[in-house]
């Protein structure tokens, strides 16, 4: 396993960053106020792209990354699909070389092929939480669905999702902003 042995959980933290969100919401009188908005991301290519939820940044006017170490930078919104609910972020990582807290490249995630997954394999979930530090959880896979059934009301989840992507679902305790 990639994660096993001394160091695993520096190599599964490094690549989690939280995301800072601000926006404007515009109320139902007119005015407007600005919300802060906190999840979780992971950076996906030493180059800067950062994988993050769409429900995150939906509606951003500012988008902060926090590293594990305390870093923060700005990240602009690079693409988006509401149905999947992911985005995609980019840092300037030339930027980052001239911060004495940032040196080397950028951790990255290491992916693997979802059909190797199987039901109880165990899993790790990291995130910031509450907008906390990074945080490990640990569970396994409980169940891979391809689709969702019919009596499932689909209207509880994203306008744009429709319930044919295929998923896994896990044991591990998630929270807001995981």
């Amino acid at each position: 396993s990639p994660l096993a042995g001394q160091g695993a959980e520096q190599r599964l933290m490094d690549p989690v960053v939280g995301v800072i969100v601000d926006s404007n919401i515009d109320n139902s009188d007119g005015s407007s106020n600005m919300d802060r908005i906190v999840g979780s991301g992971f950076i996906i290519d030493k180059s800067g792209l950062i994988l993050t939820n769409y429900h995150v940044i939906a509606g951003a006017s500012k988008i902060e990354v926090v590293f594990h170490s305390g870093l923060r930078c700005i990240a602009k919104l690079k693409g988006k699909d509401a149905q999947y609910d992911t985005a995609l972020l980019e840092i300037d990582v030339e930027k980052l070389r001239n911060i004495e807290k940032f040196k080397g490249d950028l951790p990255t995630v290491v992916f693997d092929d979802s059909d190797n997954v199987e039901i109880t394999t165990p899993i790790f979930v990291a995130g910031h939480p509450f907008g906390l530090n990074t945080r490990v959880t640990y569970g396994i896979v409980g169940a891979k669905v391809s689709s969702l059934p019919d009596q499932v009301n689909k209207s509880d989840f994203n306008s744009d999702f429709n319930g044919d992507i295929p998923f896994l679902q896990l044991d591990a305790k998630v929270d807001h902003g995981d």
